[in-house]
Formats: structure tokens, sequence, C-alpha cells
């Protein structure tokens, strides 16, 4: 799990770089079996339960056929890596109840598969969130493009594990000086930031899901909001976006990362880890960067650094960065990862069926003569105003709000074309930046 590696000291604004030699290194590709009498368990019911894990990885049994042997082990790595008792115990007497239920294991961990590990993974189109151009493009920014503004401002603009600048704000910088004067080098390399999340969002009809209906004698009904109250001891109804509960894009749930950097991170093939080391726990405001191999190349590996300090940074809500770290260790050590991306892929090939199936249809009925054109367009309208309000408060389009896209579509199409033209211009002068800021670093080495 650990890896030799020399490190050099860098001394910057936003984090310091230190030499450490104790990387945190994981490998996906690879599951750690689960190992009995090697974790902290805070009673006797929760090692029985740990054990039942291990009894269930080595050789499914109790009706339970279809549990792969990750699925246990995620089970297994869930109780050792629960961030308080109450997780812990609770998650253990699930696992002993249900697995006294013929197919009850299978179904518990099918649960946490998807409602607990898959809601951190690739929660988000990385590349697809407000960048800090977009933001500062807002004639009226919402809470959100204040708060983008915000954590990027706290960071120096910069990336904390790479030390990359946002491009856009290089640009500004560079105009508001003489470009004699601008010093490239000290200025940092250009690059793209985005402002990722750390805790998954939720949408507001899911605070009352019911993920299980026949839960073994004794356990009421399984929601989504009691699954998370009671292992993270965290109410969800704090992560659904709105006026009234602004946490989910607030900088206590984000942190601006370099764009490739951001997705590892969405991954969960990196994360800060503030609780492994002795010396890093003992170390105010420092983190180690781990790293799941199975995704990063030798070159990638050796641009992070193996320990950072936020000491000069607004840091994350570090319970939220807690969870994250606990659940990318359960996806490293337990292999679920490979589980998660099939069931992914296969609910976006459903997804991709249904639509098909639906153009298909529509065009037969056109061919028909079945659906006049102007039922066509008056059914139409309220699935778009609902796109659009979807946009609205997703914010997920490259370029900002749904009224941005809204107006796009509209007939003004010469303000489209020189928006358009105004954003290929900004996209030149970062790569000219770019090109500079490196050609300098390599001439001055």
């Amino acid at each position: 799990m650990t890896e030799d590696s020399n490190r050099l000291i860098y001394h910057r604004d936003v984090t310091t770089l230190i030499e450490d030699s104790n990387r945190l290194i994981y490998n996906s590709a690879k599951p750690t079996p689960l190992l009995a009498n090697t974790h902290r368990f805070v009673d006797e019911m929760c090692e029985e339960a740990y054990q039942k894990c291990v009894e269930y990885e080595q050789g499914p049994g109790g009706g339970d056929g279809d549990v792969t042997p990750d699925l246990a082990r995620m089970l297994g790595y869930l109780i050792t890596e629960a961030i308080n008792d109450k997780g812990q115990r609770y998650i253990s007497k699930q696992i002993l109840d249900y697995s006294k239920v013929d197919g009850g294991f299978g179904k518990l961990a099918r649960i946490y598969a998807k409602h607990v590990v898959g809601r951190f993974i690739y929660k988000e189109k990385v590349g697809s969130l407000m960048s800090y151009f977009d933001a500062c493009c807002e004639k009226d920014p919402d809470y959100r493009a204040c708060n983008i503004l915000e954590r990027l401002e706290s960071q120096n603009y910069r990336c904390p594990l790479t030390k990359v600048t946002d491009g856009h704000h290089l640009i500004l910088q560079r105009r508001a000086k003489d470009n004699k004067d601008v010093n490239f080098v000290e200025e940092g390399f250009g690059g793209c930031l985005r402002c990722v999340h750390v805790a998954p969002r939720f949408k507001s009809h899911e605070v009352t899901l019911v993920v299980d209906e026949n839960p073994p004698d004794g356990h009421p009904v399984l929601s989504l909001f009691l699954l998370w109250k009671n292992y993270f001891f965290l109410d969800i109804k704090t992560l659904v976006y709105g006026t009234c509960t602004p946490l989910y894009h607030s900088i206590l749930n984000t942190i601006g990362l370099e764009c490739d950097t951001g997705v590892l991170f969405d991954m969960m093939a990196l994360w800060l880890d503030a609780d492994t080391n002795p010396e890093t726990k003992e170390t105010e405001f420092a983190f180690d960067v781990a790293l799941d191999v199975a995704y990063l190349s030798q070159l990638e590996r050796d641009r992070y650094p193996s320990r950072v300090v936020l000491d000069t940074m607004l840091i994350p809500q570090p319970r939220h960065l807690k969870m994250h770290a606990s659940l990318a260790r359960v996806c490293a050590w337990s292999g679920v990862k490979i589980y998660l991306e099939k069931m992914k892929a296969e609910a976006e090939a459903e997804s991709l069926r249904e639509i098909l199936e639906k153009e298909k249809t529509g065009w037969r009925l056109a061919e028909e003569g079945g659906v006049e054109d102007s039922d066509e367009e008056e059914n139409d309208e309220p699935e778009k105003r609902h796109a659009d309000e979807e946009d609205e408060n997703e914010g997920t389009r490259r370029g900002g709000l749904g009224r941005r896209r809204r107006q796009m579509e509209g007939d003004d199409w010469r303000w489209r074309v020189k928006g358009q033209e105004k954003e290929d211009e900004e996209m030149k002068e970062t790569a000219q930046l770019v090109t500079q800021s490196c050609a300098d670093r390599d001439g001055g080495g």
C-alpha cells in the first residue's frame, strides 16, 4: 500500500508540498481480501458481521449464490471504514439481520453499492461544470456562481495539488498589467480549473425514496434518508440544492482542481486522506494525496505530491472529505468499481434504447400521418419547458444557466455568433499563454 518516492519541497501560496516516502498507493485492479483480526471494531457484533462478510467472500451461502466476492468485500470494508461508531454498529446489525433471510445479504450489498458507494463515483461531468470565466461573465450571478468565485479566490486561483493557475484568471491578470511586466513563471502555469463537489447531490424526490420495502423483521422500511442518516449521520436534505439548502454548491462542499485532477477525484482514483498516516493526523491541515494506480500511469502519478498542507485556503468540510476518502478506500480494496462501472454502462445503454425506441415510434407515426406537426410542437412544449427548468436548476450545461441557453436558441443568431467568436478568442489567448508559460519554464530550467 506504500511506495517509496523522492519528492522535492516546494513553497507556494496555497499549499506546501512535503517530502514523504510513505505515499499512499492503492490498486483497485488487485482487490485486498478481507482478513480477520486486522481491524478495529466497536463491539463483538461488528466483528461478527465482518466475519459474516468473510464467509460470503470465500463462498456465498444461505441462498445468496449471486453475491460476488467484490460485493461481500465492499460490505466488510464499509464496516471497518465507517466514519463513526454509530455507523459501524448500524451496518453491522443490518448485515447480520439481512443474512438470516434468503437472498438478504445480496440485496443489502446491492443497496449500498447503488445508493451509498455509487453516489460518490462519476457523480458529475467535470468538464461541464461552470468555469471561472463563466462565473465572471454572469451579469446577475446566482449563489452557485458566487461560491465558485469565492472558492477559487480562496485558493489564489490555483489547484492545490498540481499548482496550475486558472488560465482565464491569468488572462485577466495579463490584461491588467503591461505585458512586459508580467512574470509568467511567478504567476504559475495556466490550465482549466473546475470546482468539483465532494459530497454528492440529491434531488428533492429522493429524500423520501424507499430503497427496500421488505426489510427483515424488526427493521423499518428502509429509505434513502434513513440509510444516510444512520450510516453517515448526515441529513441528505442539506444536499438537495435549493434556495433554502445551499450546502451542495457552497465552499464547504467544493474544491477547485485542474480538470483532469477533478476527473480523478470524481472517479475516486485520487483523494485527500487525513486518517491513515499517524504523522499526517498530527499535522494541522495536512492531507495525504492517495492514488489508485489502476487508473494512473507512472507519469500521471509523478504529477502529484505525496502530502499537502492546506494551511492558506478554505478547506471543504472535513466530514465530507472523510466520507469521500473512506469510500475511496472501500472501492480500492474491494474492487467494487468494476461492478459499479458495469451497472452504470447497462443503465446508460437502457436509457439510450428507450430514447431510440421513442424516436422510432415518432418517425413511424409521422410517416403514417397519425400525428400532426402542430400537435407534436404543442406536446413538446411542456417537455422543453421542463428541460429548461432542469438546466437552470442543475447548471450542467457548459456556458452557464438555462436562461443563457434559451437566449442562444432564440432568433438573435448574431448574438450567438458574436459570443462564440469571443469564446474562441479567449481560448486562443489561453493556449498562447500556456505555451509561453511552458517556454519560460523550460528556458529557466
